[in-house]
């Protein structure tokens, strides 16, 4: 019988979320070729949990539209009408980030710079 330890799963996981990354880096590159993707993309990956996102499809829509409509993300939090959609309960994921982009739209690139 084969038995995985733990530090197997660990180092399988690790690469699917290296995999993942580059893969969303790659796809953003030809629509942000001024960006810092690494940057981009670590920070995005680091608060979707937070906001209940955790299929690698709404991770990748979370980051492409912070990174296209508003440019990137703030220094700091995301500005408070942002963090009130993506933190709202009961709404399904693709709900929040239906109204985050319609948020993010009417703010433009200010909005990052804002924060």
């Amino acid at each position: 019988m084969l038995t995985i330890r733990a530090e197997q799963m660990q180092a399988f996981d690790r690469a699917s979320l290296d995999g993942f990354k580059r893969r969303l880096r790659d796809s953003l590159a030809p629509l942000l070729p001024e960006t810092d993707l690494h940057v981009l993309v670590e920070r995005g990956v680091a608060d979707a949990p937070a906001f209940g996102l955790a299929s690698e499809r709404d991770i990748a829509r979370f980051v492409e539209i912070t990174g296209t409509v508003l440019g990137a993300f703030p220094d700091g939090r995301l500005p408070v009408p942002a963090l009130a959609i993506l933190m709202s309960t009961g709404l399904a994921p693709s709900d929040k980030l239906d109204r985050y982009e319609a948020w993010a739209r009417s703010q433009g690139r200010r909005a990052a710079s804002d924060a």
